[in-house]
C-alpha cells in the first residue's frame, strides 16, 4: 500500500507562519521541533503554560458573544423577510454572500457555547445553541454538541471523532476531481450518519428533542408566514456555508493531513474576520476554554511554537487544491495510532492515552490541567490511509 507521503499535496495554499520556517525543519531559535510539539496538544500544553503563564489570562467567557448570536439572527430573519417575494437569482447571489457568512458564524458561535464560553451554566449555552441554530433550519446544534467534546477527547479515533469520514464514503470519493466536488456539495449529509456512529442510540435525551421540536416550530413558522422563498433563503444559507463556499473548506483545513506528523492546522487568512477567528484551530485545541476574541493573543504569545506549525494562508486556495488536485484524498484525513508497533489500542491504553488528555479536561471541566502522559503510553504517532483501491 502506497503511503500518502510519497505524494505530499503541492504547498499553493499553504505556508509556515510569518517568519517560520518549512515543515523540514526549525530555524534556529525557539523551541525545537519534535513529535510532541508537532503532535496532539497536551505535551505542548504544559509546556507554553510553563513558559507563557500569561496565557492563563487569555481564559474565561464572552457573554458579549450572545449578542453577536441575537444580531446574526435578526439579520438571517430580516433577509429572509426581505426575499420572501424577491427575484430567485438575487436571493441565491445573497446567501452564497452574505446568508452563508452568516450561517458559517453562527455554526461557530454554537460551537462556542459548545465549549461554556458564553455562558456560566451549561443549560443557558444550550439555551444559546437553540436560538442560534434557528435560521440554521437544520436541527443539529445540541447533536454537535454532543459530539464534538468527543472530537476534542478523542482526536482521530474513528469510532469517537465525527470529522474522520467512513471508509466507503471514501472508496466511493476516490480522487474524482467532480466527486470531491459533488461531496463537498453533499456534505451536510455525510455529518448526520456520522453524528449516529458517535452518539448510537443513547444520544437522544431532552434536549435533542427540545432543538428538533424548537426548530420545526420556526420552520413551520418561516413557510406558513413568510413564504417558501424565505424558507429556501435561510435554508440555501446554511447549506453553502458548509459546502462549496471558501468557508466550507474549513472542515479541510482543520485535520487534513500536508504534513505529516503535524495533525491540526491553522488558517490566518482575511476571512477569520468573518468566521469569528475559527480559522485559529491550533491554537483552539490547545486551548478550548479560550474564547474566539482572545484566539489571536493566544497566537501573538505562542508565536515561538505556533510560528513553527505550517498553515494555511487561503481557503479559497485550499478548497481548489483538494478538489483537483489527486493527491487529495478523504482517507488523507487524520487518524491517530497510539501504539506505533501494534497500531491497535486497548480501551485501557484508550482510557490512558488519550481520555485523559489536556484536551478534554479542558473542554469538559472548564479549567486548563496539564496531564502527564503515561509512561507506558507512547507519544502519538500519526499515519494518513491511503486509499489504494481507489478509482479516479
Amino acid at each position: 500500500m502506497q503511503s500518502p507521503a510519497a505524494n505530499p499535496p503541492l504547498a499553493a495554499s499553504l505556508s509556515p507562519a510569518a517568519n517560520g520556517p518549512s515543515v523540514e525543519g526549525p530555524s534556529a531559535d525557539g523551541p525545537p521541533v519534535d513529535l510532541p510539539l508537532l503532535g496532539p496538544p497536551r505535551v505542548r500544553v504544559g509546556r507554553m503554560l510553563a513558559e507563557r503563564p500569561e496565557l492563563r489570562q487569555c481564559m474565561g467567557r464572552n457573554p458579549a458573544t450572545a449578542l453577536c448570536i441575537g444580531a446574526l439572527v435578526a439579520l438571517q430573519f430580516g433577509l429572509a423577510w426581505a426575499f420572501a417575494d424577491g427575484p430567485w437569482w438575487l436571493l441565491l447571489v445573497t446567501a452564497y454572500i452574505v446568508g452563508a457568512s452568516a450561517s458559517h458564524a453562527l455554526f461557530v458561535l454554537i460551537h462556542e457555547c459548545t465549549h461554556k464560553l458564553v455562558f456560566l451554566t451549561k443549560r443557558w449555552n444550550l439555551v444559546a445553541e437553540l436560538v442560534a441554530n434557528l435560521p440554521l433550519i437544520l436541527p443539529s446544534a445540541v447533536s454537535f454538541d454532543r459530539t464534538h467534546l468527543r472530537h476534542h477527547a478523542n482526536l482521530g479515533d474513528f469510532p469517537e471523532d465525527p470529522d474522520i469520514p467512513f471508509e466507503f464514503e471514501a472508496r466511493l470519493v476516490g480522487r474524482s476531481w467532480w466527486r470531491k466536488a459533488l461531496w463537498i456539495i453533499t456534505y451536510p449529509l455525510w455529518l448526520v450518519p456520522r453524528s449516529f456512529r458517535v452518539l448510537g442510540s443513547g444520544g437522544v435525551d431532552g434536549w435533542v428533542i427540545a432543538n428538533l421540536v424548537v426548530q420545526l416550530a420556526f420552520d413551520v413558522g418561516v413557510w406558513l408566514v413568510l413564504g417558501p422563498q424565505a424558507f429556501f433563503y435561510l435554508l440555501a444559507s446554511c447549506w453553502f456555508s458548509i459546502s462549496l463556499h471558501p468557508l466550507g473548506a474549513r472542515w479541510i483545513q482543520e485535520h487534513w493531513m500536508v504534513a505529516r506528523p503535524q495533525v491540526t492546522y491553522s488558517y490566518y487568512g482575511p476571512l477569520n474576520l468573518v468566521a469569528f477567528n475559527m480559522g485559529y484551530h491550533n491554537e483552539h485545541h490547545d486551548f478550548p476554554n479560550v474564547p474566539w476574541n482572545r484566539l489571536p493573543r493566544v497566537r501573538r504569545i505562542g508565536g515561538p511554537w505556533y510560528d513553527r506549525l505550517v498553515s494555511h494562508s487561503s481557503w479559497t486556495g485550499l478548497l481548489w487544491r483538494f478538489i483537483f488536485d489527486p493527491k487529495f484524498h478523504l482517507l488523507g484525513r487524520m487518524a491517530v495510532d497510539f501504539d506505533p508497533v501494534d497500531s491497535k489500542m486497548s480501551s485501557s491504553d484508550r482510557s490512558t492515552a488519550d481520555r485523559s488528555t489536556a484536551d478534554r479536561n479542558m473542554a469538559e471541566s472548564g479549567a486548563l490541567r496539564s496531564v502527564a502522559t503515561p509512561a507506558s503510553a507512547s507519544i502519538a504517532s500519526t499515519k494518513a490511509i491511503d486509499p489504494a483501491a481507489s478509482t479516479n
